[in-house]
């Protein structure tokens, strides 16, 4: 039986003192280190920045992730980058 990866539509986010993050609406989370966790939210990459993070949370049936440390921000990419070329990478062209 084949799971079918679910996409959120909704999300909440909620910060406090700047030392514990939760989120609603985690599709995926795409990696994630003591400095940054990056994760796919609504269908969006979002990353949160950071010192000594740690995911203490991660319920993907819920789509909710919790994390602690030291929380220096959010950032949200609303569209995704266009990809460059082998070629485009190796000599430097914005193509």
């Amino acid at each position: 039986m084949q799971e079918t990866k679910r996409q959120f539509t909704e999300s909440d986010v909620r910060l406090y003192n700047r030392s514990t993050i939760e989120i609603d609406g985690v599709d995926e989370v795409l990696g994630f280190d003591e400095s940054v966790i990056s994760l796919c939210v609504c269908g969006k990459r979002a990353v949160i920045e950071g010192e000594k993070l740690k995911i203490i949370l991660l319920s993907v049936q819920e789509g909710r992730i919790s994390a602690n440390g030291k929380i220096n921000g959010i950032f949200y990419e609303d569209e995704a980058k266009p990809k460059r070329t082998l070629m485009g990478r190796l000599f430097g062209s914005r193509e």
